[in-house]
């Protein structure tokens, strides 16, 4: 049931609202919105760059790949991430719980890699278990789905090799949740990077960080109350809305928005939990053969002490 807008004025002369929205979207409305979104949004790009760099920074270039992909939807990222570094994956798992999802999923993975390299499970993340170690897991956008975040995580990290990668990517606190605070002022928000890592330290669990990578979204479709915008703003509160809901809910939209290059856009950068690898100590390496090249040299007929490897 959908409650009317109840719009007042503050103190400051700001718009407040107080809401109860409609339904969630319809998986057909859902995927339609998802793609206005992408497409008004300039995150998937930046996206995509940030994991590269990761790669670049974090790997040797000879490196070959076994990479978990959690809830991976119709496989879009998935396809643009595989392209950079197709050459270099031996295995590329995926888990989606969606079946309508798994036809597109596979016919993305197929543009960039063989079939004998993919495999796809039709499973929630929850309920996902192997014994396999990969080197790369990455969840986009998918974590603030999970119940229990921090314990998923733990899950996701004993799935990694040694030297391995888990990448989390979800909303900052000065994104998207600052119109979620807007619109939906009693709800408690969704799960950010900053929300995360607090839950992970509370834990004990301390060598992740945050990278933050700044991005922005097109919302002069919601300026102009077009329907593209009505629908693009449905999409990121996860509601229904009805016309009059939509027109009163602009101007709390154009209160983060600014004007650049003759279009309205609202900053929504986003962030990457990324865990602490041990970066390979090449002077210590060093020292340490030249340590055993010497008790070699010296004592022809040493026999080495396994406590000093």
């Amino acid at each position: 049931m959908i409650t009317t807008l109840v719009v007042g004025w503050g103190e400051m002369g700001n718009i407040a609202l107080s809401t109860t929205f409609g339904s969630g979207l319809k998986d057909e409305e859902y995927a339609e919105y998802h793609i206005l979104r992408k497409k008004a949004s300039t995150m998937d790009e930046l996206q995509l760059e940030k994991f590269q760099s990761l790669i670049r920074t974090n790997f040797s270039k000879y490196k070959k790949f076994t990479v978990l992909s959690v809830g991976s939807g119709e496989g879009d990222f998935d396809r643009d991430f595989i392209k950079s570094i197709a050459s270099r994956i031996d295995r590329y798992v995926c888990i989606e719980p969606l079946k309508e999802h798994l036809g597109p999923l596979k016919a993305n993975l197929l543009k960039v890699l063989s079939e004998d390299q993919i495999e796809i499970h039709q499973t929630t993340a929850e309920d996902f278990y192997t014994d396999r170690k990969f080197d790369i897991i990455h969840n986009v956008h998918v974590l603030h789905w999970i119940k229990n975040p921090v314990g998923f995580l733990k899950k996701l990290e004993s799935y990694l090799s040694k030297g391995g990668l888990n990448i989390t990517v979800l909303q900052s606190e000065s994104g998207m949740p600052r119109l979620y605070s807007k619109l939906k002022p009693t709800s408690k928000g969704s799960l950010t990077a900053e929300k995360l890592l607090l839950g992970m330290r509370k834990e004990g669990i301390t060598h992740y960080r945050i990278d933050y990578v700044p991005s922005e979204l097109d919302v002069t479709s919601i300026a102009n109350r077009q329907v593209k915008g009505k629908k693009i703003l449905e999409f990121v509160i996860s509601a229904k809305l009805t016309n009059a809901q939509f027109f009163q809910a602009v101007p709390l939209v154009l209160e983060l928005a600014e004007i650049r290059k003759n279009k309205t856009v609202i900053s929504e950068p986003f962030a990457f939990v990324v865990n602490e690898r041990k970066p390979f100590n090449w002077y210590l390496y060093k020292q340490s053969l030249a340590e055993i090249f010497g008790k070699l040299v010296n004592l022809p007929f040493w026999i080495p002490d396994r406590s000093t490897f």
